[in-house]
């Protein structure tokens, strides 16, 4: 049962790391710098917890090793998976709540477009 739970989160970074290079294609860099940074952050954390001494005998839900015993590029595919299973949990309520009460600022500034002002008449 545990395999499944990483599976299903490899399952949704995989689709998040789509959505990085949809937003890319599409020069939305607001979106794609945003999922970057949620896994850098993320990388930077796991291999936190790998080395601090609460939280390196910790084993993550589908594998049988210590996070402290585990080796960085497995560190990295955590911070990917659980990077990418938060966005896309934090996309399906945003989908589904569309009230907006849960709003974030955007990371980088929103490019602005300048309109021209009509003539006075």
């Amino acid at each position: 049962m545990e395999e499944i739970a990483l599976l299903a989160g490899l399952a949704f970074a995989i689709n998040k790391t789509v959505s990085v290079i949809k937003a890319a294609a599409n020069k939305d860099v607001n979106g794609a710098v945003t999922q970057v940074v949620v896994w850098v952050v993320g990388f930077i954390a796991i291999m936190l917890a790998a080395h601090a001494q609460l939280t390196e005998t910790l084993v993550i839900p589908g594998l049988s090793q210590q996070l402290g015993s585990l080796d960085w590029p497995s560190l990295l595919l955590i911070a990917w998976i659980l990077g990418g299973t938060g966005s896309f949990a934090f996309d399906s309520k945003k989908a589904i709540d569309g009230s907006d009460k849960a709003a974030e600022p955007s990371l980088l500034k929103s490019r602005t477009t300048t309109t021209a002002t009509p003539p006075a008449a």
